[in-house]
């Protein structure tokens, strides 16, 4: 239902649970992202960061590091 309102909001609000609290869930950060770029990543961008006050990337970036942390930002544009 959530989706059918909102995508981009349904996708950060998927997004913001697998960085949120301790430990990243990974494999659903990535299938979210991977899933979005190619979509309306950018869209999602957006709305993450109207609804936590902070960007997706900041996000990425505090929960990630090495090669995997470079993949992810590159999908996010940066």
């Amino acid at each position: 239902m959530k989706s059918a309102k909102s995508r981009a909001a349904y996708f950060a609000e998927r997004i913001h649970e697998s960085v949120a609290g301790m430990g990243t869930k990974d494999d659903d950060l990535i299938f979210l992202i991977v899933s979005r770029a190619d979509v309306d990543l950018e869209s999602v961008k957006t709305e993450y960061l109207r609804m936590y006050g902070k960007s997706l990337v900041e996000h990425v970036k505090g929960d990630t590091s090495g090669d995997y942390q470079k993949m992810l930002l590159a999908l996010c544009g940066v």
